[in-house]
């Protein structure tokens, strides 16, 4: 399966998250997460999430990759 996070430039910093269907991840709780810990306002549904955080977008992918690893996906 596949998780994946997108990231880029703006203010706020855009962010999605989506998944294969096959995956068991909650792109719309993975998104709270990020927010409460990053700053910002987001949702979406369990297969797809989007939200705008204030922090850099080096900051978004280091907090995807130590919390997907987390969850050992």
């Amino acid at each position: 399966g596949i998780v994946a996070v997108l990231t880029g430039a703006g203010e706020p910093v855009p962010v999605v998250v989506a998944r294969s269907a096959d995956v068991t991840f909650d792109a719309g709780v993975f998104i709270r997460e990020m927010t409460t810990a990053l700053g910002g306002r987001g949702g979406g549904r369990g297969e797809c999430a989007q939200a705008g955080v204030s922090a850099a977008p080096d900051e978004v992918v280091r907090f995807a990759r130590r919390a997907l690893e987390a969850r050992a996906l």
